[in-house]
């Protein structure tokens, strides 16, 4: 009996965890990298995303921005080609009460391919 139900636990187990572990499945995403910059210097701190306005039930891409550079190949996630609204927002300074600018959206097409994007934030 112990013996059963040791076996029925480990089945149980191993069914459970086969489901684990991401999802590989969904659509192709493609990497970007680039600058950011805002009154022509390069944003310090902040965020990008990638929202996609043809398959909205996607979640977005997204990077971090560090001295003017992201790349969603670290620790972001990539895009999926095609129209996106690219949200931009930047940390509040060292020494600062706020942000340099509020969130900054434009809408880009963007390659079905990885590539380079700069953007200059205009507000």
């Amino acid at each position: 009996m112990k013996f059963f139900l040791w076996t029925l636990i480990c089945v149980m187990l191993t069914g459970l965890c086969s489901g684990c572990g991401g999802n590989t499945d969904g659509p192709k995403r493609f990497e970007v990298a680039g600058t950011v910059t805002f009154d022509g210097k390069p944003v310090s701190s902040g965020s990008i995303s990638f929202v996609p306005l043809e398959n909205s039930d996607v979640g977005s891409g997204f990077a971090t921005i560090t001295d003017g550079q992201f790349d969603t190949s670290i620790g972001g996630r990539g895009h999926l080609g095609g129209r996106h609204l690219v949200e931009i927002s930047s940390d509040v300074p060292e020494g600062a009460r706020k942000p340099p600018f509020g969130t900054y959206s434009v809408e880009v097409t963007l390659p079905s391919q990885s590539s380079t994007q700069d953007f200059e934030v205009t507000q």
